[in-house]
């Protein structure tokens, strides 16, 4: 039996720690924590960490203490997660001190029970209580291995080096032993689920997040597939890799550090110790959720921001459990930087040309002699004056990346973490432009994925939606988002054919299919219905759409 190769302290074997800790003492000293002082006790916490993972204790006392450990560092991690809640990307110097914290814990807390893990691997024999601490340290390492990517995940960091080769090795050792899907016994789960606790679901939890792209999600999302993967692990099985040659699956290999990964036809794999996911039951469950939203969708039901955001997080997972991220174009050298203006309103503001919105003042323009009468005509042009002033005090921005390399679909782009200014978010729309070609028309795209670098800076992913568009105003008369003013919206393509198919760009959650919209365009004003989402993230939604009848031209 293989015995797994785990990164841990190096601890002092000639000496015991002084002072030699006993949980009554340890508990003592943890009642005593400043917790009102978040710093101070992670601080202090860690410290206490640290040296026991250094120092020489018996494995059935080091778990006994790490497991007293345990609900204090879960508070401070909950504590010190609140900061970093809604961060601004890059992140800031004070979120960034809480996201490396939160990693420093998580790795003392994993090390301290993988020296359990390898302390029991050395005995030649164990007792039945030496095997259910075992299991439960072999649990808990992966626990905290897992919550590190997680956390990862969620500002877009790199994955900890060599995490996933502990996952690997860790969930194998249990298999061998047989403990893998037995049950246990956790005080303190990250989420409660309806399901029993085992190694198993912790594995194959953090592999189906995984095959989620984590650094294609939107912000936050991570935290939310992860927890919702919890309840559909029985729906996933690993199976051994037989036959190498795979086509159309998700694989990983064992022996390194590295997550599933899908392959396609014609794709070289040559794996030491290979496993594929079975996804058919997930792609089930995620397919019934969808279908019984839509079946009860119709147009005088309105659903909640919430629940068009949780459906629209699951049709972009379902894509993925596809395999459709992978790679499908060819990509050249990128050829000097690029402009990009991130947002709705920036992207609107640019490709207009710098030009005022003054929707309502449009409006009136166009339609005012005919609609309102002269008696009135006064205060309506007050009215409209005040709400277009709400949109000139704004100061929109674009910025310099250095283009790498560029597709038909996209590109591939990288800036210094030196401006903390420069907004960056997954699903967010950007206009960009070569900057030797500003005056030209802008490309408007999508942020796909995002990815910070400690040593290159900011790394980021930008899939093109169309090489041009009509900056326009829009506001919803019938349906979702019904009563609301006017907001800035892009119309791909250019061309404006009553009956052309083409699509509209809108802030996101605010209208949803079978929305009736006015459109604005400074000199012409016309009625639309959304017909079809084509895209959603949580910044803005794409429709295709139909004219109405009677629409002006």
């Amino acid at each position: 039996m293989a015995v797994p190769v785990l990164n841990i302290p190096t601890q002092e074997l000639n000496k015991k720690p002084r002072p030699y800790l006993k949980v009554k003492s340890l508990q003592r000293w943890l009642d005593d924590l400043p917790t009102a002082n978040t710093t101070l006790s992670t601080q202090q916490l860690l410290q206490q960490l640290r040296t026991i993972n250094r120092s020489r204790y018996p494995a059935h006392e080091r778990i006994l203490l790490l497991d007293t450990l345990r609900p204090t560092a879960r508070e401070l991690l909950i504590q010190l997660k609140t900061q970093l809640k809604n961060p601004q990307l890059p992140l800031g110097r004070k979120q960034k001190e809480a996201a490396d914290t939160i990693q420093e814990i998580l790795e003392e807390l994993a090390a301290g029970y993988k020296s359990v893990v390898s302390q029991f691997a050395m005995y030649d024999t164990r007792k039945e209580s030496d095997d259910m601490l075992l299991r439960e340290a072999i649990y808990n390492s992966l626990q905290f291995l897992a919550r590190q990517l997680v956390e990862s995940y969620l500002v877009y960091a790199p994955e900890p080096y060599d995490t996933w080769r502990e996952l690997h090795q860790l969930y194998n050792y249990s298999e061998q032993l047989g403990m893998h899907n037995l049950p246990v016994d956790d005080p303190y789960p990250d989420y409660m689920l309806p399901v029993a606790y085992t190694i198993e679901l912790v594995y194959k939890r953090i592999l189906l997040l995984s095959l989620a792209a984590p650094y294609h999600l939107m912000q936050n999302e991570a935290e939310e597939i992860y927890h919702l993967m919890g309840s559909w692990t029985d729906e996933c099985r690993i199976l051994p890799v037989i036959n190498k040659k795979v086509e159309n699956e998700f694989v990983f290999d064992l022996a390194t550090d590295a997550p599933p990964r899908y392959i396609g036809r014609n794709m070289d794999w040559q794996p030491v110790n290979g496993k594929m996911l079975d996804i058919k039951g997930v792609r089930l469950r995620i397919d019934n959720f969808l279908q019984q939203f839509l079946r009860h969708e119709t147009i005088e039901e309105v659903h909640t921001h919430i629940e068009i955001q949780t459906r629209d997080m699951l049709i972009r997972l379902a894509q993925s459990l596809e395999g459709n991220l992978v790679r499908k174009s060819d990509r050249r050298s990128g050829d000097g930087n690029v402009r990009i203006a991130v947002g709705i309103n920036p992207a609107h503001y640019t490709i207009s040309g710098s030009a005022e919105f003054t929707p309502e003042m449009d409006e009136l323009r166009l339609n005012g002699q005919h609609n309102i009468q002269p008696s009135m005509f006064a205060n309506a042009y007050k009215e409209a004056l005040n709400k277009d002033r709400i949109h000139s005090h704004h100061d929109y921005t674009t910025y310099s990346w250095k283009q790498n390399n560029t597709s038909l679909t996209g590109s591939a782009l990288n800036c210094s973490l030196d401006n903390e200014n420069q907004p960056v978010k997954v699903g967010e729309l950007v206009a960009y432009c070569a900057e030797n070609k500003v005056s030209q028309k802008w490309k408007v795209g999508l942020i796909r994925w995002v990815k910070f670098q400690k040593e290159s800076g900011i790394d980021m992913g930008v899939m093109n939606l169309s090489h041009t568009a009509v900056p326009v105003a829009i506001k919803a008369i019938k349906g979702t988002g019904k009563g609301t003013d006017y907001f800035r919206s892009l119309m791909i393509p250019k061309q404006v054919s009553i009956n052309q198919t083409r699509s509209l760009v809108v802030p996101a959650t605010l209208f949803d299919v079978n929305s009736v919209l006015a459109v604005n365009l400074k000199n012409r004003f016309f009625y639309i219905k959304l017909t079809r989402q084509i895209l959603s993230t949580r910044s803005f939604a794409q429709f295709e759409f139909d004219v109405l009848e009677g629409a002006n031209s």
